[in-house]
């Protein structure tokens, strides 16, 4: 009687192991080396980074010995990229709508360059604070729908084409000079429309019309 076990036997019926991906199929399913054989797997739901040709991976598989028609990526799945090429990218990929929660705790994202992308983008939450040093946006239109609003700094400067402001009541409060230059300036009131200096001068090149049907000087 011959004891000898045949080492290609454990090798059928291995159910993990470490593998390396050759290739990445259009349908997401991963080509990978496993010891003498290729194998076709998939990528396992706990898989978050998203492998790449060259990566070295942990496979497993389950319902199948590794052979016959079930064997496959309908039986085998990549659960974790273990090395890769530090100077690859790396992509991490999660299922449809995910929710990254931190019960009573902390959430924060850090990195030199963070970025955020989608075609919606909600933020919502009771207390919201922005530290930066320079800030730009470029859009095309910008809605806002605010209770009050307060502003406080050292310079505000707006090169627009046009600004509309409609409003109940406006007040307006300028330590040093408040200048206005303008092509044509027109000042309406429905009412009374009052100025008041301790010097005022009115100066035109051509002309100085009043009119109304009666006016008081003194």
């Amino acid at each position: 009687m011959n004891d000898r076990v045949d080492p290609l036997r454990f090798i059928a019926v291995e159910q993990a192991g470490p593998g390396r991906v050759l290739a990445v199929d259009a349908d997401g399913h991963l080509r990978v080396q496993c010891r003498a054989e290729v194998v076709t797997m998939a990528l396992a739901v706990s898989c978050l980074v998203v492998p790449r040709s060259g990566d070295r991976v942990w496979w497993c598989a389950a319902g199948s010995d590794g052979e016959g028609d079930d064997a496959g990526a309908d039986t085998h799945w990549v659960t974790h990229v273990l090395a890769r090429d530090p100077s690859a990218p790396a992509t991490l990929r999660l299922p449809r709508d995910t929710t990254l929660q931190s019960a009573g705790g902390m959430l924060r994202l850090a990195a030199d360059d963070l970025r955020l992308e989608g075609d919606a983008v909600q933020l919502r939450a009771r207390h919201a604070t922005l530290l930066f040093d320079t800030a730009e946006t470029v859009g095309a239109c910008w809605q806002g729908v605010i209770t009050a609003m307060r502003w406080t700094g050292t310079t505000l400067s707006a090169v627009v084409d046009r600004i509309t402001s409609v409003a109940k009541t406006r007040q307006q409060f300028t330590e040093g000079s408040d200048l206005v230059q303008a092509g044509t300036l027109d000042l309406r009131s429905a009412g009374l429309a009052t100025l008041h200096a301790e010097h005022l001068l009115v100066e035109a090149e051509r002309l100085v019309k009043t009119r109304a049907p009666q006016i008081h000087m003194g």
